[in-house]
């Protein structure tokens, strides 16, 4: 799924059932600290490697049953889950 916020997600096949997501580089350099990924119909949290030094994670109004997939986000000190 690739949309135009420069947000892509793919299936890993060697992982069932998991969801990378990449942000290119021009829309990372832009808030390098922060990502919305709002309203896209996930179910499940993607992987978000590389993504270390994220602060700000808005999940908002997707379909997420489980919160996972966060354990490398130590500088993570705001997750927004809301109406999911």
């Amino acid at each position: 799924m690739d949309g135009n916020d420069g947000i892509i997600f793919a299936e890993l096949m060697r992982i069932p059932n998991a969801i990378v997501l990449y942000w290119k580089p021009s829309e990372r350099n832009k808030n390098p600290d922060r990502l919305i990924i709002q309203g896209k119909g996930l179910t499940l949290l993607p992987l978000l490697e590389g993504e270390e030094n994220l602060k700000m994670l808005n999940l908002g109004s997707n379909k997420i049953t489980k919160i996972e997939n966060l354990v490398s986000l130590h500088s993570l000190n705001h997750l927004d889950l809301y109406d999911n």
